[in-house]
C-alpha cells in the first residue's frame, strides 16, 4: 500500500480519510435502523461523485482488488478474470457510443443520463413484481435466462431514452446490441461467483462499480437496476431487494464508503 511521504502528505491523506468516515457516519444516521429511503438517492449521488473525483485511482484500486481475489479464490480465478475482461470490452463499447452521441450528434450525455435513470426507475418496480425471489438457489442456466429476460426490457428502456435524446433509433440499437452480451456476462458470472463464494460480494460488486465510474452516464442506471452501488438510481428498499434477489447479499451504504476510503489511501 502506498502512502504520501512527508508531514503535509500525511495530513492530506488523514483529512481525506476523515471526510470519508464522517460521510459514512452521516449516511448511516440518515438511513437509521429502518433503512430510511428518503436519503437513498443523495447517498448514491455522493458515492458516485466521490468515486469520480478520485479519477484513475479508483479504477486501479478495483483492478488490484480483482487481482487479489484471483489469488484468494484461486478456484474462481478464471471467472473473476472473465468479469474483468467483459468490463474492459463494455467500457470500449460505451466510449464508442459516447463519441457518436457527443461528436456526431452534438448531444449531452448528462441529458441522456437523466432520461436513462427515469426509464430504469420505471423498470425497477416492474422487475420486482415479475421476478420474485426463487424458492431455490438458481443455477447458471436459470440465472442466464432471468438476466436475459430483464436485459430485453432494459434494451427497450435504453432505446426509448436514446431516441428521446435525439439519437436515431437504428443507431441506438446497434450500440446497445454491442454492449448487451458483455453486460449479460458480467451479471451472470457475478451471480455464479457469489453463489459459490458469498464473501466475495463487496469486493466484486465494488470493483465492477469502480470500473463503471468513467462511463456512469449510461452504465450507472443499468447496473443500479441490479443493485450495484449504494441505492443507485433506485430507492433503498428496491436496491436492497435487487442485491438480495440477484446476488444473495445486502451491502449497507457504509460498506461502500469504507471501500472508497481504502481506495483513497492508495
Amino acid at each position: 500500500m502506498h502512502f504520501p511521504t512527508g508531514i503535509l502528505g500525511w495530513l492530506i491523506a488523514l483529512f481525506s480519510v476523515l471526510l470519508l468516515v464522517i460521510d459514512v457516519d452521516a449516511h448511516n444516521l440518515a438511513l437509521g435502523p429502518s433503512k430510511n429511503t428518503g436519503h437513498s438517492e443523495d447517498i448514491a449521488s455522493n458515492f458516485w461523485e466521490r468515486a469520480a473525483s478520485m479519477g484513475v485511482a479508483v479504477q486501479k484500486y478495483a483492478e488490484q482488488a480483482l487481482d487479489d481475489a484471483t489469488v484468494t479464490y484461486a478456484s474462481a480465478a478464471s471467472r473473476i478474470e472473465d468479469v474483468e475482461l467483459s468490463m474492459t470490452h463494455l467500457i470500449e463499447r460505451t466510449e464508442a457510443m459516447k463519441a457518436s452521441i457527443v461528436e456526431q450528434h452534438g448531444k449531452s450525455v448528462d441529458d441522456l443520463y437523466d432520461l436513462l435513470a427515469a426509464e430504469m426507475g420505471k423498470l425497477a418496480q416492474e422487475i420486482k413484481e415479475a421476478f420474485p425471489p426463487p424458492d431455490h438457489a438458481e443455477n447458471h442456466a436459470e440465472r442466464q435466462l432471468v438476466m436475459a429476460k430483464i436485459l430485453t426490457k432494459v434494451n427497450d428502456g435504453v432505446i426509448r431514452a436514446v431516441v428521446a435524446a435525439g439519437i436515431p433509433e437504428d443507431e441506438a440499437k446497434v450500440h446497445f446490441e454491442a454492449m448487451e452480451p458483455h453486460i449479460l456476462n458480467i451479471l451472470v458470472t457475478t451471480g455464479d461467483l457469489l453463489e459459490q463464494h458469498p464473501t466475495l460480494a463487496l469486493a466484486l460488486l465494488f470493483s465492477v462499480v469502480d470500473m463503471v465510474v468513467p462511463q456512469s452516464w449510461i452504465l450507472r442506471p443499468i447496473f443500479g437496476l441490479f443493485g450495484f452501488g449504494p441505492a443507485g438510481t433506485l430507492k433503498g428498499s428496491i436496491a436492497a431487494w435487487a442485491q438480495s434477489r440477484f446476488f444473495g447479499a445486502y451491502i449497507p451504504a457504509g460498506s461502500w464508503f469504507s471501500k472508497l476510503q481504502s481506495a483513497s489511501m492508495g
